[in-house]
């Protein structure tokens, strides 16, 4: 109730999408449901170049992605579940970097896929 009674003021200005689409050119949506209902990854793509941005999609390497662990945050557990293994199984199949939203610094990486899961490769960062 809260967010909806913050964002009224806003209403005519905010443009809804449906996940899975293509928002503009070079940035599509990927459902990511679980976490909350009807929730979405992004995919930014130009030629053949790719960046996955995991919005909520997983927390922190150690609770989403080391271990199919399933935490409290999430509204439906095994939907959450099961897209985090469907984008992670895409991600790590197209060796596309990944940036998580919640990660450690620098968040960028990439998923490999292990016997158990997977493993989160981070960037390496040069100042």
């Amino acid at each position: 109730a809260n967010i909806k009674n913050s964002l009224e003021p806003f209403r005519n200005d905010v443009e809804l999408y449906e996940a899975g689409a293509e928002m503009a050119p070079g940035l599509a949506t990927i459902v990511a449901s679980g976490h909350t209902p009807g929730m979405a990854t992004f995919l930014v793509h130009s030629g053949n170049d790719q960046l996955l941005l995991t919005a909520d999609l997983a927390y922190h390497p150690v609770v989403n992605v080391n271990r199919p662990w399933v935490p409290g945050p999430d509204r439906d557990k095994e939907t959450a579940l099961s897209s985090r293994r469907r984008i992670f199984d895409r991600a790590a199949a197209e060796r596309m970097p990944v940036l998580g939203f919640h990660y450690p610094f620098p968040g960028l990486g990439r998923m490999l896929k292990t016997d158990g899961g997977y493993a989160w490769v981070p960037a390496n960062w040069q100042f």
